[in-house]
C-alpha cells in the first residue's frame, strides 16, 4: 500500500510511506529555496514520486495533516515578516507597560469590531482537497484529513521501536486544531486518547514563542536554539528569572494538570477533552466566529504584557 503524506504548515513537507515504511521525504523549502516555506508542496510531491518512479495513480491513499490551518500567505507571512510576527506576538521589550492602543485593540477584538490578527484566515477544507485532486488526477474519497496531535502521536509511536508494545504517548506544541497537548495509549496499530488540553492561555508551546521572541529570535524556528543554549545558563541567574516567569505563568497541580497565566486574568480553571476512539482525529473545529477562536487567535496581545513584564523583574535581578 502506497500513502503519500502531506504537512502544508510552516517547512511544508511530503512523505511516502509503501507498506508503513518511510521510503521517500523531501520538503519544499529544498526546492522554492524559502525557509520553512508554507503551502501545498507540489514541487517536493513531484520530485518524490519521480525519485520512487511512482505514478500519481499509485497512490492509494493521500493523508493531509491537520484539521484546521491558517492560509498559506498569513503562515508564510508571519513566519518571514518579523514586523508583522511582534504585532502579531506583540512582544516588545521597550514596549510601555500600559498602552491605551493595545487596550483599545484587545476591546475591539473581544467586542468583534476589529480583527485580533490582521490577515489569519482559516483554510477551506475544499481548497486543500482540490489542491491534491488536481494536482495528482485522484478521487476525493482518497484523500484524508488527520487531526494535528494524532499526527504527532502517530509519528512517535508507529515510528518508534517499541513493535506494537504498549506505551504512552504524550504530544506538546504550540498549537494544532484547537489543543496544545495530549495523553494516548498506544499498542498494536492503535491509539486510544485519554487526555487532551485546549490551546491558548496555558499552552507551554506558545509561551516558549513568546520568550523566543523575547531573545530576538525567530517564532516556529529557533525554540531550538533557546533550548539548546538553556543549559549553558548559570545557577543564580537561572533562579531568578525562574522565580520571576513563574510569577505569570507556572504548573498547576491538579486534574488534569496544566501551565496556566495566574496574573492580570489569565489564570485558567483545569480543563481538558477525553476523546477515547481508535483513530482518534482529534476535537471537532470551532465556529470560525465563536469566542474560543476568537480568543486563541488574539492571544499574543493579551499575554505578552505579562511575560515582558516578568522579563523585566529577572533582568533587574540578574
Amino acid at each position: 500500500m502506497i500513502v503519500l503524506g502531506i504537512s502544508e504548515t510552516h517547512c511544508a513537507t511530503a512523505a511516502v510511506l509503501r507498506d508503513g515504511a518511510i521510503v521517500g521525504c523531501a520538503s519544499e523549502e529544498r526546492f522554492s529555496r524559502l525557509k520553512n516555506d508554507a503551502g501545498y508542496p507540489r514541487v517536493a510531491i513531484d520530485a518524490l514520486l519521480r525519485e520512487l518512479a511512482l505514478s500519481p495513480a499509485a497512490v492509494d491513499r493521500v493523508v493531509l495533516a491537520g484539521t484546521r490551518i491558517p492560509s498559506y500567505d498569513w503562515m508564510n507571512r508571519v513566519m518571514r515578516d518579523p514586523a508583522y510576527a511582534r504585532e502579531y506576538y506583540a512582544v516588545r521589550l521597550d514596549a510601555p507597560r500600559r498602552g491605551l492602543t493595545a487596550r483599545a485593540r484587545r476591546l475591539g477584538a473581544k467586542l468583534g469590531l476589529l480583527d485580533p490578527a490582521p490577515g489569519k484566515s482559516p483554510l477551506p477544507e475544499r481548497e486543500r482537497r482540490v489542491a491534491v485532486t488536481t494536482h495528482l488526477g485522484i478521487d476525493a474519497d482518497r484523500v484524508s484529513l488527520v487531526d494535528h496531535h494524532t499526527c504527532h502521536a502517530a509519528a512517535a509511536y508507529f515510528g518508534s521501536p517499541f513493535a506494537g508494545a504498549s506505551a504512552l504517548v504524550l504530544t506538546n506544541d504550540n498549537s494544532g486544531d484547537g489543543l496544545c497537548a495530549t495523553a494516548s495509549s498506544g499498542r498494536g496499530i492503535t491509539l486510544e486518547r485519554s487526555e487532551a488540553t485546549p490551546s491558548g492561555p496555558g499552552s507551554l508551546g506558545s509561551f516558549y514563542t513568546l520568550v523566543t521572541l523575547l531573545l530576538g529570535m525567530k517564532p516556529g524556528e529557533h525554540e531550538y536554539k533557546v533550548m539548546g543554549l538553556a543549559p549553558y545558563a548559570p545557577a543564580g541567574p537561572t533562579e531568578r528569572a525562574t522565580a520571576a516567569l513563574r510569577t505569570v505563568f507556572d504548573w498547576r497541580d491538579a486534574r488534569p494538570c496544566r501551565f496556566e497565566w495566574k496574573k492580570r486574568g489569565h489564570s485558567t480553571a483545569p480543563s481538558s477533552r477525553r476523546r477515547s476512539a481508535s483513530g482518534s482525529t482529534g476535537s471537532p473545529a470551532a465556529p470560525s466566529g465563536s469566542s474560543r477562536s476568537r480568543s486563541s487567535v488574539g492571544r499574543g496581545a493579551c499575554t505578552s504584557a505579562t511575560v515582558v513584564s516578568a522579563w523585566r523583574s529577572a533582568a533587574a535581578s540578574s
